[in-house]
């Protein structure tokens, strides 16, 4: 029997949690709402995981040893230290498709999602190092996975220096997440970006209207990709 595919939801918007209306709720919440109400039947597990309500510890000096530290050798407060990234980095490795809420605040993406993404690189488990001759190399262990960026701003943000493209073409802050995910061998992402000014009502409209097509498009890849999973098997 197959095993039944999982996708994994990390919300990190600081505003309220998800509303049931279709036409309430934060941002990247609403996006994920409509994704979850895309995919449902598939035959796949969602699973949801709070970071904003939860925040993971940041990453510190006691993180980064007990981490270098192979696990039989480690002290109780180390294994302890790891406990928490442990959980987070068990729900990515179950995980076929994991989608990440990647609102715009200040300039950058939310604390708790800079932490969960630190607390993710895990040698050994999310990646290996292999000494060379000349130089160490590291191989990303997460290839096979799929990530889902769901990103929002407001439109007077997205008229600033913030936004201002990168020369491979992604906004400068989207980099901070993404630029360790390739580390880790991730070459598969999908992002569905709004851009929205609230007071414009009929620009919010359009906005929306693009995003949800764009979410559809997600959807369907998504429903593909467990489809060809299922005939391989």
């Amino acid at each position: 029997m197959t095993a039944m595919p999982q996708i994994l939801f990390v919300h990190s918007s600081v505003l309220s949690g998800e509303v049931s209306a279709p036409n309430q709720g934060n941002d990247t919440r609403r996006m994920a709402r409509i994704l979850k109400n895309r995919i449902k039947g598939q035959g796949v597990r969602i699973v949801d995981r709070d970071i904003a309500a939860r925040p993971p510890m940041m990453v510190d000096q006691n993180f980064v040893h007990a981490a270098n530290t192979a696990a039989p050798l480690r002290t109780c407060a180390q294994s302890e230290r790891l406990k928490e990234s442990d959980e987070l980095v068990d729900e990515v490795l179950k995980s076929d498709v994991i989608v990440l809420s990647c609102p715009i605040y200040r300039n950058g993406v939310p604390a708790p999602l800079r932490a969960w993404v630190r607390n993710i690189v895990r040698p050994g488990m999310t990646f290996n190092t292999v000494e060379g001759k000349k130089r160490t190399m590291h191989y990303g262990l997460l290839h096979n996975k799929m990530f889902v960026l769901l990103q929002s701003a407001h439109e007077e943000s997205a008229n600033g220096d913030v936004f201002k493209a990168a020369s491979n073409g992604q906004d400068a802050p989207e980099l901070a997440v993404t630029d360790t995910l390739s580390r880790l061998g991730v070459h598969n992402i999908a992002r569905v970006s709004v851009r929205t000014d609230p007071a414009d009502k009929m620009h919010y409209a359009r906005s929306w209207a693009q995003c949800e097509g764009d979410i559809a498009s997600v959807a369907e890849r998504l429903k593909t990709r467990w489809r060809d999973q299922r005939c391989d098997a």
